[in-house]
């Protein structure tokens, strides 16, 4: 069998998955030639190369062939986590307060914000829950956390909000105190104002280090087992 040859993107956090592949082994090409059995694209990928060897399999995400990270259950736990953390550390600069002080509505109850409640919480902060499913309001009252529905929601009373919903949730800039402020992490966002920070790609933005080694790791993974 042919031993894998890497073609790796160029971005902050492939920057570091090629460190990190080359420290383990693995050889990368300068460019892309015949003898390239892989190529790692930016995740998730925009688009593909306009010419792939024969044989060649892509890596990146939400591609039509080749190893999709973002349908591996490892890598989305794993880049969640590291999401939550830029999330927290972007509230930690924009709040003028101790974020302890203040009460902090999250919007969804998935891998993203069951991990940011959970750092949340372990700083003291007052975490209340909006889901729409049933089990997600009662595991987040199962954890601890005030659970509200997401329905008719009412987001006066929270200086800190957080959504990680894709979806259009009715919300107007008058729900929300002035004073709020707004973390949208979805891919489509939902938190209304001008004042909303708009914070996707947090991983390879705020910790490309972090995120080139979690792709690197996964990519490994994957190259052995074939």
């Amino acid at each position: 069998m042919q031993k894998p040859h890497l073609y790796i993107s160029a971005s902050p956090a492939l920057n570091f998955a090629k460190d990190y592949l080359e420290q383990w082994g693995f050889p990368v090409a300068d460019s892309i030639t015949d003898n390239v059995t892989h190529i790692l694209l930016p995740i998730p990928t925009r688009e593909l190369p306009e010419t792939i060897p024969p044989g060649c399999r892509p890596i990146g995400g939400n591609i039509p062939q080749g190893i999709d990270l973002l349908k591996d259950p490892f890598y989305l736990a794993q880049n969640a986590a590291l999401t939550a953390h830029g999330a927290l550390s972007i509230a930690l600069n924009r709040l003028p307060v101790c974020i302890w002080e203040v009460p902090c509505l999250i919007l969804g109850f998935g891998r993203i914000a069951q991990r940011l409640a959970g750092l949340l919480k372990a700083l003291g902060v007052r975490v209340s829950i909006a889901a729409r499913r049933e089990e997600q309001l009662a595991m987040a009252q199962a954890l601890g956390y005030n659970a509200l529905p997401l329905e008719n929601l009412s987001c006066k009373g929270y200086r800190l909000i957080f959504n990680t919903v894709p979806a259009e949730l009715g919300l107007k800039e008058e729900d929300f105190d002035p004073n709020a402020v707004k973390i949208d992490l979805a891919s489509l966002p939902a938190l209304p104002g001008s004042d909303t920070i708009h914070a996707r790609g947090l991983p390879g933005k705020l910790l490309p280090e972090s995120s080139g080694r979690l792709i690197a790791a996964r990519v490994a993974y994957y190259l052995i087992k074939e």
